[in-house]
């Protein structure tokens, strides 16, 4: 054979291994495309399941509370058990306490810690999580606020540390509660019967307060008013204004 027609048939395998290499390439190519994408599409569909579970959790514990009362929900905490729907998915449910500043975070944030006006029992933060494997990305985390928009009558009552009857300068101790309606602020101020005493040292949420027997006259004085005085502790909820009532007694230094 002619050197000519040994290169053009040498030349003409090269192409065809090359071609043939390239193709296989291309298709090993394309076959991980197809793979990589079916991979996708069920990792989505497992996010998309997953998603309306962890949903329909939710909307099960936003049921649960509006019939039963939001602090029932605490006892979901930290409970684990496999899906109804499909056995695959995991979940885990996390509630606790959401504190409220009062009237807002960007004012309380200005106060220390422990005077803080705080909610500390109108909310509830749900955290659901379902998974479908160990892998920390195979799952899906929905969280939410939850609060008790039930219609609840409440009273304001005031109970004291200590006896009703103060002495002169003596002082006692009051505290304000409405039952079940725990978060409400207070306003605190006193009405004459016979005597009259001042308020001093109000928690900044109200819900103490303490009494001294004796009061401020206009011209700056401190003065004693034996006798009784009513002792009132205002609070507002859900446009509903209650108070409720104390009376103390004022004693005088020449009280046997």
């Amino acid at each position: 054979m002619p050197s000519h027609s040994r290169a053009v048939a040498a030349f003409s395998l090269i192409e065809a291994v090359i071609a043939a290499f390239l193709l296989l390439t291309s298709l090993l190519v394309v076959a991980a495309l197809v793979d990589s994408s079916l991979r996708t599409q069920a990792k989505a569909e497992q996010y998309l399941m997953a998603s309306a579970v962890a949903s329909n959790e939710l909307d099960k514990l936003r049921g649960y509370s509006e019939r039963f009362g939001l602090e029932h929900l605490d006892g979901f905490d930290g409970q684990g058990f496999a899906s109804e729907a499909d056995s695959t998915f995991r979940i885990t449910l996390k509630v606790s306490p959401y504190l409220l500043p009062v009237p807002n975070s960007s004012l309380e944030s200005e106060f220390p810690d422990e005077s803080k006006r705080l909610f500390r029992d109108s909310t509830r933060f749900i955290q659901v999580r379902v998974a479908w494997s160990e892998d920390p990305g195979d799952r899906v985390v929905l969280s939410s606020m939850v609060s008790d928009w039930r219609k609840q009558d409440f009273e304001v009552k005031i109970e004291a540390e200590g006896a009703t009857e103060v002495e002169p300068n003596g002082t006692l101790k009051l505290k304000a509660s409405s039952g079940k309606v725990k978060d409400l602020v207070y306003t605190w101020y006193t009405e004459p019967l016979v005597g009259l005493g001042s308020l001093r040292d109000v928690a900044r949420d109200g819900q103490s307060a303490v009494y001294i027997n004796r009061y401020r006259t206009p011209a700056n004085r401190f003065v004693t008013y034996p006798g009784t005085c009513r002792v009132v502790a205002r609070a507002k909820y859900r446009n509903v204004v209650k108070t409720g009532e104390f009376i103390v007694e004022n004693l005088n230094d020449a009280t046997p």
